[in-house]
């Protein structure tokens, strides 16, 4: 008896595994773009969560990162990219009485200057049934 629930619940196991996980941000529209010499910043969102990434930084390289949302304290950060040169984080944006607005990015590093801007507007709540 104890056999056949063990291996029942490993079937079990096995049939909800998925076949692949998916990023997060797996065919996200890039919102905004910019670029300099070989360094480019996108940002990709699904109108809630934003994948803010620059690329073509330079391996471990050190630089700034900063973002705005409307009178918000500006994020202002020192970074270091990557061993693939990239840098990236997620942002939701959001504001107490603030029905949407606009987030300002800039990232610098050493060789690039980096900014893009894109509107964000507030998710309505839901009421499932």
């Amino acid at each position: 008896m104890t056999t056949r629930i063990l291996l029942s619940l490993a079937a079990l196991g096995l049939a909800l595994q998925p076949a692949a996980a998916r990023p997060l941000d797996a065919g996200w529209p890039v919102v905004a773009s910019a670029s300099d010499g070989d360094c480019a910043l996108e940002v990709t969102g699904n109108g809630r969560v934003y994948l803010i990434s620059a690329t073509g930084l330079g391996e471990g390289r050190q630089g700034r990162y900063r973002l705005a949302n409307g009178d918000m304290t500006p994020i202002d950060w020192s970074i270091r990219a990557g061993s693939d040169g990239r840098f990236a984080r997620y942002y939701m944006p959001f504001r107490f009485h603030r029905e949407g607005g606009t987030v300002d990015v800039r990232v610098d590093a050493p060789g690039c200057s980096l900014t893009a801007s894109f509107p964000w507007r507030r998710s309505g709540v839901r009421v499932i049934d």
